[in-house]
C-alpha cells in the first residue's frame, strides 16, 4: 500500500472509530434508561408483566413510535421475564447488542457473551409490530430447536406465539409455524421455503407470509443471526445446495409433466426446454468469459509497474476467471430455469 492510500485508509478508520464511539455513547444512554426502569418492572406480578405485551401493541397501534420510550420499556420487560423464567439476566453489554440489532446493524459477540439471550430483546420488540414474524435464523436444526425450547419460554411467558421450522416438515406444519410471532429457523430451510414458494402453482401451496404484487414482503422481516457460523465448510454447503435445488427442480418438472399429460400435451417438453435453457445460459456465460480473457490480456502487462510478473498474474487471474465462469453458468442456469417454471403472474426472484 502506497503512502497516500495508507494515509486515506487511516483517516477513514479514524473517522469510523469516532462515529462508532458516538453511536455507542447514544446507546449507553438508552441502557441507563432501561436500568432505571428495572426497580419498577420488578414490582409487577406475572400477570401484570405479561399484560405489558397487550399494552405495547395498543400503544403502537395508536401511533406511538416503537423506537422511543416504548423500546426501553420493552427491553426492561424482556430482561425481567428472562430472569423469572430462565434465571438469566441481560447484562448491559447484552442490552447494547440488542439495541444494535434492533437498529438493523451487525453486533459481533464472542462465544460465551450470550448471543442467544441477546436475540430475545429485538425479537420481542419487532414481534409487537404485527408486520410478520420476527425470525431467529441459525445454521442447523439442533440449534434452532435448542434456542426455541429455551428462549421461546421468554416469549411465551410474555404472551407471544413461538414457531419452529425443521427439515422434513409438511407444508401445513410450516405454514402454521411461520404464522407465529417469533419463528426459529435455519438459513437453509428459510431459503428453500422461499424458493419453493416461488415455484408454487397457487398461493395455497405457499408457506411463508403473503407477498405483495412485486414479490416482496409487505414489511421487512426482522432477522437475528443467533449463533456462530464459522464451523460451516464451504464444500458441505455447496453440496447441500446443489442436491436440494436439483430435488426441487425435479419435483416441479414431474408435477408439471403430469399436468401436461392430463391436458393432452406431449410429454418431455419441459425436459427439452430445460436442456435448451441450460445450453443458452452456458453459451452466454462463455461469451462473456472470452471477452473478460481478452481484457485481461490487454491489461495484465501493467502489473510490471507494481513489480509483479505479468505471466504469473495472468495465470492466477485466468484461473480465477474460469472458476467464476463455472459459478456463473450454474447461477444463470438455475435462475433461468426458476423463471421458466414459475407460473404466469407469480412473483419473480431478483437476479443478483
Amino acid at each position: 500500500m502506497g503512502f497516500m492510500e495508507e494515509f486515506v485508509a487511516n483517516r477513514d478508520a479514524e473517522q469510523l472509530m469516532k462515529s462508532n464511539a458516538a453511536y455507542l455513547s447514544t446507546l449507553q444512554t438508552r441502557v441507563e434508561n432501561i436500568n432505571g426502569l428495572e426497580a419498577t418492572i420488578e414490582e409487577l406480578s406475572d400477570d401484570e408483566l405479561a399484560a405489558k405485551t397487550v399494552e405495547f401493541r395498543s400503544r403502537i397501534a395508536n401511533g406511538e413510535d416503537v423506537n422511543g420510550k416504548l423500546l426501553e420499556e420493552a427491553f426492561a420487560v424482556v430482561r425481567e421475564a428472562a430472569w423469572r423464567v430462565l434465571e438469566q439476566r441481560h447484562y448491559d453489554v447484552q442490552l447494547l447488542g440488542g439495541l444494535i440489532l434492533h437498529d438493523g446493524r451487525l453486533a459481533e459477540m464472542a462465544t460465551g457473551e450470550g448471543k442467544t439471550l441477546v436475540s430475545t430483546l429485538p425479537c420481542y420488540v419487532n414481534a409487537l409490530i404485527n408486520r410478520g414474524p420476527a425470525m431467529v435464523i441459525t445454521v442447523n436444526d439442533y440449534l434452532a430447536r435448542r434456542d426455541m425450547e429455551k428462549m421461546g419460554q421468554v416469549h411465551r411467558y410474555l404472551g407471544l406465539t413461538v414457531g419452529l421450522i425443521q427439515a422434513g416438515m409438511k407444508e401445513e406444519e410450516r405454514r402454521k409455524a411461520y404464522a407465529c410471532d417469533v419463528v426459529y429457523v435455519t438459513n437453509a430451510e428459510l431459503g428453500f421455503d422461499y424458493l419453493r414458494d416461488h415455484l408454487a402453482l397457487s398461493p395455497a401451496q405457499t408457506v411463508l407470509p403473503p407477498l405483495n404484487a412485486e414479490g416482496k414482503f409487505d414489511a421487512v422481516l426482522p432477522v437475528v443471526i443467533a449463533d456462530d457460523m464459522s464451523g460451516m465448510k464451504k464444500d458441505e454447503v455447496v453440496s447441500f445446495l446443489n442436491v436440494a435445488v436439483e430435488e426441487i427442480f425435479n419435483a416441479k418438472v414431474e408435477e408439471l409433466e403430469k399436468k401436461a399429460k392430463a391436458d393432452g400435451r406431449a410429454p418431455g417438453s419441459l425436459a427439452r426446454s430445460a436442456n435448451y435453457i441450460t445450453l443458452v445460459s452456458m453459451d452466454n456465460a462463455w461469451s462473456d468469459h472470452l471477452q473478460n480473457m481478452e481484457n485481461l490480456k490487454e491489461n495484465v502487462f501493467l502489473r510490471k509497474y507494481q513489480n509483479l510478473d505479468p505471466a504469473d498474474e495472468y495465470k492466477r487471474e485466468s484461473l480465477a476467471l474460469f472458476e467464476g465462469l463455472l459459478d456463473k453458468m450454474r447461477l444463470n442456469t438455475i435462475y433461468s430455469l426458476w423463471q421458466s417454471l414459475s407460473p404466469v403472474g407469480a412473483p419473480q426472484p431478483t437476479n443478483g
